[in-house]
């Protein structure tokens, strides 16, 4: 990978479509010692940032990610410094970076990793038995060696998960400005950056959920079939129960609750490996409530929804649908 590209993702100028590879590099060569030299090149060309601000900005994205803020090692100090830097901006990579810190090969860390790629889904059986459905374009990481004491995943995407009860050891699901902690129980969580709405569904048991918005917090306590969507931009939450929800498990059912027309179309995207764009602004915010689950085709999803017909749907090749 070259130093330029991985320089242009951490200023949040790659495309999409890079973006993906880099942090799929990323994870691949996270013990790679090609990785600290890239690192430690960019370091020399950063100029010196202010130190309080930095630590500001690091310590909030440890909050967000869902990781104690790390004891600094003597020799990694100037690392630190210029993480803090970027780590508010990159997500994953702020996640990984912040890992770098805590010691220096990863010696008392087996961190491990999954992603699922566009188009496909992953099952995630974890040490205590948890089943975890990666869904497309999602990304789970997990202390392995340290699992059975601290029973938590960080998720960057969408899965739906089936939590092994133990009374003793909560489980934690962290997302970006949010977390979930259960005992036992089934529920489906989205937290795509793409999209702009947190959502979380649950089937079974209950959950508490715990989220920093647009620095508000809220949290809840939910019941089955509650679902809570936590707007991304106000902080603002929304809570509804819907009880004809069936479990999707592993199955490709689309259950669209209150959900714009933007994130209907992030989700299908992942799933179908389409391009989709909306260029009528006025469309993206308009909500839906549909249920899809007899493996309906993208064609047939997109026609459901403009039964109304106030979308004009062309279809320039296989790849690309335009909405206007």
């Amino acid at each position: 990978m070259k130093k330029e590209s991985i320089k242009m993702f951490f200023e949040s100028q790659s495309t999409p479509s890079d973006s993906e590879k880099i942090e799929q590099w990323y994870i691949n060569n996270i013990n790679n010692a090609e990785l600290d030299t890239i690192l430690l090149e960019l370091l020399k060309e950063c100029t010196q940032q202010d130190e309080q601000k930095a630590r500001n900005a690091f310590n909030r994205t440890c909050h967000r990610i869902g990781i104690g803020t790390p004891k600094i090692m003597k020799k990694r100090k100037t690392i630190y410094r210029w993480i803090s830097g970027i780590a508010a901006t990159v997500l994953i990579c702020g996640f990984l970076l912040g890992i770098h810190l805590w010691s220096p090969r990863f010696g008392d860390i087996d961190l491990e990793k999954v992603y699922a790629s566009a188009g496909d889904s992953k099952m995630v059986i974890l040490p205590d038995s948890t089943k975890i459905y990666l869904k497309p374009t999602s990304t789970l990481f997990y202390a392995a060696n340290d699992f059975a004491r601290n029973r938590k995943v960080h998720l960057f995407g969408e899965a739906y998960v089936e939590v092994t009860k133990d009374m003793k050891h909560p489980f934690f699901v962290v997302c970006n400005n949010a977390t979930i902690k259960v005992l036992g129980t089934k529920f489906n969580v989205q937290s795509h950056e793409s999209d702009s709405e947190f959502e979380v569904m649950l089937y079974e048991g209950c959950v508490d959920v715990e989220s920093d918005f647009n620095n508000k917090q809220v949290e809840v306590l939910m019941a089955p079939s509650d679902i809570i969507k936590i707007d991304k931009n106000t902080g603002e939450m929304s809570q509804m129960n819907i009880s004809t929800i069936a479990n999707p498990g592993q199955s490709r059912k689309f259950y669209f609750i209150d959900k714009k027309l933007e994130d209907i179309t992030n989700q299908l995207e992942r799933h179908f490996q389409k391009k989709i764009v909306i260029t009528n602004p006025k469309l993206k915010s308009i909500k839906y409530d549909a249920i899809f689950a007899n493996d309906e085709t993208i064609e047939q999803i997109l026609n459901c929804l403009n039964a109304s017909q106030q979308m004009k749907i062309i279809y320039h090749d296989n790849t690309i649908i335009e909405i206007r």
